[in-house]
């Protein structure tokens, strides 16, 4: 391209909802789509390109929506029993091969009162322990946070029963 051609975007032709800038000296384009696109969108963001002698032309720039990591991701788990007041430790069995450095966290929130929940920030492995005055049959679900390495998230829970121990089972 000569020397001095300029980039831009029509403001009036960039769909709505979505962020597209353009560098005007060298031509890159940035495109954010909308948060809630669905991935397999397609959209043509056209780019107004303005020569030294004055000639303009308008080029397409193809953009397709691609899936985010929790979008691509199932993490999981299976269902933990415990007694009260002890712990049970409940493994992430979903996807087992996360991206690297994927994080788990549970918000404070989720914890039910009187309940400790714990969990691993790299594998997602849940620890989970009931007050020792549980009643035999209540269950939680607890959320666990997954954020993944491009910032997009998801939440999964864990469910945990809680069985009863063997002083609640026999009677002497």
């Amino acid at each position: 391209l000569p020397p001095g051609t300029k980039f831009e975007v029509p403001t009036d032709k960039i769909p709505e909802g979505w962020t597209v800038t353009v560098d005007p000296d060298n031509g890159e384009v940035t495109v954010t789509p909308p948060a809630d696109a669905e991935p397999g969108t397609s959209v043509d963001i056209p780019i107004k390109v303005t020569y030294p002698d004055g000639s303009t032309e308008e080029t397409p720039v193809k953009v397709t929506v691609t899936p985010n990591q929790a979008q691509e991701n199932t993490p999981g788990y299976e269902d933990g029993n415990t007694t009260p007041g002890n712990p049970v430790t409940v493994p992430q069995t979903g996807d087992t091969e996360l991206p690297p450095g994927t994080k788990f966290e549970v918000p404070p929130a989720g914890i039910p009162e009187d309940w400790t929940v714990t969990v691993d920030p790299d594998n997602g492995e849940v620890t989970v322990t009931p007050p020792a005055n549980a009643e035999p049959g209540t269950s939680v679900d607890i959320p666990v946070k997954v954020t993944y390495p491009d910032g997009s998230t998801e939440e999964t829970p864990v469910k945990v029963t809680v069985t009863p121990n063997q002083a609640q089972e026999n009677t002497p």
